[in-house]
């Protein structure tokens, strides 16, 4: 089952960016813990194969959320960060939809991140997880 999305958080927004910086996480970051926080990817495995739109399952572990902060799970296409897309989150654990899109299909190999609205990495160093080889069917 997909959580509803408020009006504000209805639609991703895709960018065209270079790779993210590592600035420091501002107050309305997540805390960092005594643990790395880590991005696990939970339902998109290397190989797969996907069709648009899809629902892929995260778990963010080692950070607190609050509920105010405006978190995004960043996916970019191979490692160039020439084309994102931003998909708002609302906890360390749930799914988010990857759109239609036509910059998309192909066999891709994805990486996930999380970012504060602004488009900041969400913590100190750049903490993400690549899946390989995805295939992905959709619009062209």
């Amino acid at each position: 089952m997909t959580p509803t999305q408020s009006a504000t958080e209805a639609e991703p927004s895709a960018t065209h960016t270079t790779p993210l910086d590592t600035a420091t996480p501002g107050t309305a970051g997540p805390s960092r813990t005594t643990t790395t926080p880590e991005l696990s990817i939970t339902t998109l495995h290397a190989g797969a194969t996907i069709s648009l739109p899809a629902t892929i399952g995260y778990n963010i572990t080692g950070a607190h959320f609050t509920a105010s902060a405006g978190y995004r799970l960043r996916l970019t296409l191979g490692g160039s960060g020439s084309y994102s897309l931003d998909l708002p989150i609302k906890g360390p654990t749930g799914t988010v939809t990857i759109p239609l899109d036509k910059m998309l299909p192909g066999k891709r190999d994805l990486t996930f991140t999380v970012v504060r609205a602004g488009g900041a990495s969400a913590w100190s160093t750049q903490h993400g997880t690549e899946v390989a080889h995805v295939t992905i069917y959709g619009p062209k």
